[in-house]
């Protein structure tokens, strides 16, 4: 026997059976069937509103909507009053800045009186996740969710899934792209869940500050690259960054997202010649990016347009399309060091490829090798020092430091311009790999542009020499580093045992009348970062650990 919950989504029950739900609170319920026999349905309402002049129904004449939005709205809301209205129902408007609740009055409240009110159906907006639920389970009519906090648009969705349909006449088997603030999303959550259902293959794509956890069991794929999530997608859905939502700095700042999560032309181009874009407006692009992104089939454009002709527009930053420092383009030719003398005494030719020793004495070298001649001199590695504050040049060549990491703190190198400025300040004698500072100003507090700096050069983040107090903070850059294949260098004590301190307790200390902290300052910061990096995956370093913490 077929299970019903195996019946394709174009085949559906006749009549009343086709959609046996008394609200509309989420997708999470719906079946496939019950999707495509709402799409279906709204075919009829697409044409009645495209119709000219002739935009009413009397189907709902008699019958009273409440549209009840606690939660400010414009485009939502009048989307419902027009809806209602030219079904011939009488809509009524119910703004939370003008009801009891601004009073003290609680939800459950509000819902027993709507209720008195016997209205026909009650459309609800709330910033809480859940609230729409529980007005439905306090009322007698129907309640349809207009979006509640984090958790559900169902109109929303459905009405995305139409266009779809519209657009490339299916909404099944597709490669659907969902792009941006996924963590702060309801129609995030409901696209996916309406999306996947109806058999199509969705994608997140969102830094990993904005990317909600477990989100694979969501069946969907999850992209930390934009490039990577968008390859081969029929649709590419956008979505605001979700400001009012964010209740910390999930992002270093709008610059670094446009950059590496922007939708220029150019990374369009990774998508399918006939994908469309679907954005929920307001566009953030500036005017020019406005124009060159209609030429792609869009649910805010009513033609269709090949790539042909298209031209980076003004404000695409140009880094965007360049290849990262230290990738293509930095080869270098091998190096045979000949007739050097070892500290063994020993004189050897010395083959270098791609920076690497690949052997002594070599019996053959490859085609363009360059031929330097040690004449006898001595040959010894070069010394890298991974944690300098300062670019001393003499200082480097008298120790035979050939290499050093420039820590954060000399600046600090919170910004791509500052980055790229320490990269060029030794050579050609001297390499210096910066490290990109954390946060803003190693303030601890919010993300600084680590993309862009790496962009510019920078080889691992580092906190400097403070800790990163806030674990909410550290959770974001450890993961947001690791995302971009950047480690994330950790000066570890805990700053409420270490203020003023020059020492660690002890004997010494004690003698010398030194302000001195416990060795557990270290352990305690290590233990948590661990804890963090356990969580999260990400790649750490410990810098300058200096005690042992007992463990039994």
């Amino acid at each position: 026997m077929t299970s019903a919950t195996t019946r394709p989504a174009s085949d559906y029950p006749p009549g009343g059976d086709a959609f046996r739900h008394r609200h509309l609170t989420g997708i999470a319920p719906l079946t496939p069937w019950e999707i495509s026999y709402v799409l279906d349905a709204a075919e009829e309402w697409v044409d009645l509103n495209r119709s000219g002049a002739t935009k009413h129904d009397d189907r709902l004449a008699g019958l009273t909507i409440i549209n009840a939005f606690f939660e400010n709205s414009t485009r939502t809301l009048l989307s419902f009053e027009i809806a209602g209205k030219r079904l011939g129902a009488d809509v009524v408007n119910m703004h939370a800045a003008q009801s009891s609740v601004k009073k003290g009055e609680t939800l459950i409240d509000t819902a027993m009186t709507l209720n008195a009110m016997r209205a026909d159906a009650i459309v609800i907006r709330h910033a809480s996740s859940g609230a729409v639920q529980l007005i439905a389970d306090k009322v007698d009519c129907p309640v349809l969710n207009a979006g509640d906090g984090r958790h559900e648009h169902p109109t929303q969705a459905l009405l995305d899934a139409l266009t779809i349909r519209r657009r490339l006449g299916r909404v099944e088997g597709l490669t659907i792209a969902i792009c941006g603030d996924v963590l702060h999303s309801r129609v995030a959550r409901s696209n996916i869940l309406a999306l996947t259902l109806l058999g199509n293959e969705v994608r997140v794509v969102a830094p990993p500050t904005l990317t909600p956890p477990a989100m694979e069991r969501m069946h969907v794929t999850t992209f930390t690259d934009m490039d990577e999530g968008i390859a081969g997608a029929d649709v590419v859905m956008m979505l605001r960054l979700q400001n009012e939502r964010m209740d910390g700095a999930y992002l270093p700042s709008a610059r670094e997202y446009h950059a590496l999560y922007g939708l220029t032309p150019k990374r369009l181009e990774k998508a399918k010649p006939e994908a469309i874009v679907m954005h929920p407006g307001p566009m953030n692009p500036r005017g020019r990016d406005r124009q060159q992104h209609r030429r792609r089939p869009c649910a805010l454009d009513d033609h269709r347009a090949g790539r042909n002709g298209r031209r980076r527009p003004h404000g695409v930053p140009r880094h965007i399309d360049a290849p990262q420092a230290g990738s293509a383009g930095m080869e270098l030719n091998p190096l045979l060091i000949a007739n050097a003398r070892l500290l063994g005494g020993e004189n050897v030719s010395l083959l270098v490829e791609g920076g690497r020793i690949a052997a002594l004495d070599p019996s053959d070298t490859p085609e363009g090798t360059e031929v330097f001649d040690a004449k006898g001199q001595w040959l010894a590695p070069g010394i890298i020092d991974l944690g300098v504050f300062a670019t001393d040049k003499p200082a480097f060549h008298f120790g035979g430091i050939t290499r050093a990491a420039l820590m954060p703190d000399s600046g600090p190198l919170d910004g791509a311009g500052l980055v790229e400025r320490a990269a060029k300040g030794g050579k050609p004698d001297l390499w210096v790999h910066p490290l990109a500072a954390a946060t803003k100003g190693l303030a601890g507090k919010e993300l600084a542009e680590i993309g862009l700096m790496k962009q510019a050069g920078a080889r691992a983040v580092a906190t400097g020499r403070g800790r990163i107090a806030d674990s909410g903070v550290m959770r974001r850059v450890l993961s947001y580093a690791a995302s971009l294949g950047l480690v994330t260098i950790i000066h570890a004590e805990d700053e409420g045992l270490t203020t003023g301190a020059v020492a660690t307790d002890g004997e010494m200390a004690t003698r010398l009348g030194l302000a001195s902290a416990p060795a557990i300052a270290e352990a305690m910061a290590i233990a948590r970062d661990l804890a963090l990096v356990e969580e999260t995956g990400a790649p750490v370093h410990f810098r300058q650990v200096t005690t042992r913490a007992d463990s039994t």
